[in-house]
């Protein structure tokens, strides 16, 4: 699979794998000018943001690490756009979902990682 197609894919698959799970998609791709969020869910109460790394076989560093410092308070000010754009206050969470592929670009297994980060401790949204 080219690479440009990889996180799309692996967008794909995360949704189908939380929809599964009883998990509600509100919206995918949300784009501010701070950053884009792969994923807005409804689970429960809580509104999660979602960021999807999708990784190829072979692949040395684990997808969660390239959701560092700097990409988590771009997340979290587009999450804060998101707020303000549709005026709401829910509870909300921040998760990283790690899709990992074979050789072939067959799902070998995905990562739910509820909580990855709070935002509390970048800054609040």
């Amino acid at each position: 699979m080219k690479q440009e197609y990889i996180g799309d894919y692996g967008e794909l698959c995360a949704a189908r794998y939380l929809r599964e799970r009883g998990v509600r998609l509100i919206a995918s791709k949300y784009r501010s000018r701070f950053g884009e969020i792969d994923l807005i869910l409804k689970d429960g109460a809580c509104l999660v943001f979602v960021e999807v790394k999708t990784r190829s076989a072979g692949m040395i560093a684990p997808p969660q690490e390239a959701v560092d410092a700097a990409k988590q308070r771009r997340l979290i000010l587009t999450a804060s756009a998101y707020l303000a754009e549709k005026r709401i206050d829910p509870p909300c969470r921040f998760d990283v979902i790690e899709v990992f592929l074979s050789r072939s670009d067959a799902v070998e297994r995905i990562d739910w990682l509820k909580n990855a980060f709070d935002a509390a401790e970048i800054g609040n949204i």
